[in-house]
């Protein structure tokens, strides 16, 4: 399953040009308009990049390092014969809502 990611490499190095609004990561400040002039004219697409930013960098957000062990729980059912679609589509519903890896 493939799901394109909530937000491109050049959105994630800029977040707040993406909304109409303030966004600091950093600080975990979002106040943003949706589907205003500099919006991404999308509603579900809107959606999905306001959840990648409210998620990003928080404790109950998600990690790479949760994409890695999901993997290898992944890996080490196939090894077992056991098939995980559930779990692919897990992988790729956080995947999308992550930056690109470092």
């Amino acid at each position: 399953m493939t799901i394109k990611p909530a937000l491109t490499a050049e959105e994630w190095a800029s977040p707040g040009d993406v909304f109409d609004g303030y966004v600091d990561i950093d600080r975990g400040i979002v106040d943003v308009q949706m589907g205003g002039p500099a919006g991404l004219r999308d509603e579900d697409r809107e959606r999905h990049a306001l959840a990648a930013i409210c998620l990003y960098g928080q404790p109950f957000g998600f990690t790479h390092e949760d994409l890695s062990c999901l993997n290898a729980t992944m890996d080490s059912l196939e090894y077992h014969g056991i098939p995980q679609p559930c779990l692919e589509s897990l992988y790729a519903r956080i995947e999308a809502l992550l930056p690109p890896s470092p």
